[in-house]
């Protein structure tokens, strides 16, 4: 979930904000939706995992989320992906490289969907 939580936050920190603002305008507010509905499953399923009763719906909350990130996926990959190379300068590039590969989230930050 961790790794969700850091892809989410370089979409919307690094990468939303260097794409074409007109043409994307509706993709990019639904992505941003999609990423607070994805959050609020991760942070329903971390507290099913912390539980005293951690396999209780357990099962459910994962395919939930599993689903969710399926139907984001589907619609991100063609639309959003394919702007990365375009529309980010290596700069911006090597950033997303960087922090998917080792980076973490700062203290406390959480998708705009849900400030």
């Amino acid at each position: 979930m961790e790794a969700l939580r850091r892809h989410i936050y370089l979409e919307e920190e690094i990468v939303f904000p260097h794409l074409p603002k007109g043409p994307l305008m509706m993709p990019l507010m639904v992505m941003r939706r999609e990423h607070g509905e994805l959050w609020q499953r991760m942070d329903a399923l971390a507290e099913a995992l912390s539980g005293d009763s951690p396999e209780d719906g357990l099962a459910a909350a994962c395919q939930e989320l599993l689903s969710l990130l399926d139907d984001h996926n589907s619609e991100e990959e063609p639309i959003i992906y394919a702007h990365l190379e375009a529309d980010l300068d290596p700069a911006e590039q090597g950033r997303v490289r960087t922090l998917l590969e080792e980076g973490t989230l700062p203290d406390g930050w959480v998708c705009e969907a849900l400030r």
